[in-house]
């Protein structure tokens, strides 16, 4: 009898200290995505291309955004911290490139082109390098995209470069920043677009 009750004592004591250690469990992380841009639904595929083919790459981004957890900028410009639950869904740099390869590909539609990214085993006539020094923003407050790119031909030469900086404001939410986001790459996309030969 004293072995049963000693033993029910210790399953009785682990049930409790696993029922207690689900209550000091961290909360999950919420994921985010930058959008493409909505127009490009009906991206045209490697067989329909007649115009334009540009690579998007290399994207170059600081360090300080190359991790999973978005980064929020506080309000005297100069300082940034982790958001510890909010993190991106891919890393943030082929999320970059993902969302300007779908919005240049958008502008050059009409002339039945495409955008790819530079991994990508096609040939290219122009290429994009974009250099982003900035990326971040804070719900209630504006993002900020920062970024210099060069247009190369397939010969490597540069024959265009330039820098696109913008902002945009945020709603109150991580969601509404990660949009306002997605909408400042969609804008710049679009003008890469438009300097293609």
């Amino acid at each position: 009898m004293k072995k049963r009750l000693h033993l029910f004592s210790i399953l009785l004591a682990v049930a409790t200290l696993l029922a207690a250690g689900g209550c000091f469990r961290s909360p999950r992380p919420d994921f985010y995505m930058l959008a493409s841009p909505a127009e490009n639904a009906a991206q045209s595929g490697e067989e329909a291309v007649r115009g334009p083919r540009v690579a998007i790459g290399p994207v170059a981004i600081p360090g300080y955004l190359d991790r999973p957890q978005i980064f929020l900028r506080e309000g005297n410009d100069v300082s940034v911290k982790l958001s510890q639950f909010n993190h991106w869904s891919e890393p943030v740099r082929q999320g970059i490139a993902r969302v300007l390869c779908d919005a240049v590909t958008a502008s050059l539609l009409p002339r039945q082109g495409l955008a790819v990214p530079l991994r990508s085993s096609q040939q290219p006539q122009w290429r994009i390098a974009v250099d982003v020094t900035r990326f971040d923003g804070a719900p209630n407050g504006n993002v900020v995209l920062d970024a210099g790119w060069l247009l190369l031909n397939e010969h490597g030469d540069v024959v265009r470069s330039g820098r696109f900086v913008r902002r945009a404001p945020a709603g109150p939410h991580i969601a509404s920043m990660v949009q306002a986001q997605s909408a400042l790459l969609a804008q710049f996309g679009a003008d890469l677009g438009a300097i293609i030969p």
